[in-house]
C-alpha cells in the first residue's frame, strides 16, 4: 500500500476493518512505511537515493550551498537535448510553487517544435526563487545547447 500512495490513516482503517482485534496503531504503520522507504532506497538518505535513480536513464546536475547541501537539482534525458538542438526557437521556463512535501520549486523547461508540439527539455528542483538559481539553470541551458 505504501508504493500505491495510500495514506497511513487509510491503511490503518483498512487493517482495522479486516482484523478488528489486532492491536494496530498509526505509529506501527508509519514505522513500517519508513522501513519500506529505507529498503527501497537501499538505506541511503533520500537525496542520495534520488541521485542514484536519476543515474538510470537521466542526466543530472546539481548545485551545493555553503553547507555542502544540494540546493538545486536539474535532470533531463539525452533525447530531450537532441530535440532542443533541432528546435531551439521557443523555450519556456515555468515554475510551480512548493507543491511537494519538501517545499521545493519545480521548474519545467519545455520547447516547441515547428508543428507546435511541446516537449520537455528538463526539470529542476530549486530550493528558492533567487536570481542565482535561475541563472544556474539558464547557464546550464546555454552550455548544453
Amino acid at each position: 500500500m505504501y508504493k500505491d500512495g495510500i495514506s497511513a490513516k487509510t491503511t490503518l482503517y483498512r487493517l482495522q476493518r479486516k482484523f478488528p482485534h489486532a492491536p494496530f496503531q498509526l505509529k506501527d504503520i508509519h514505522n513500517l512505511r519508513a522501513d519500506c522507504r529505507r529498503e527501497i532506497d537501499d538505506g541511503f538518505p533520500p537525496i542520495q537515493a534520488l541521485l542514484q535513480r536519476l543515474g538510470q536513464g537521466y542526466i543530472h546536475s546539481y548545485s551545493l550551498d555553503k553547507e555542502n547541501r544540494v540546493n538545486a537539482l536539474l535532470f533531463h534525458t539525452k533525447d530531450s537535448l537532441d530535440l532542443l538542438r533541432l528546435f531551439p526557437w521557443a523555450v519556456t521556463l515555468d515554475c510551480t510553487y512548493k507543491t511537494n512535501k519538501h517545499n521545493l520549486h519545480l521548474l519545467n523547461i519545455v520547447g516547441m517544435t515547428y508543428q507546435n508540439y511541446i516537449f520537455v527539455i528538463g526539470q529542476a528542483l530549486l530550493s528558492s526563487e533567487q536570481e542565482e538559481d535561475f541563472e544556474w539553470v539558464i547557464s546550464w541551458l546555454r552550455d548544453v545547447y
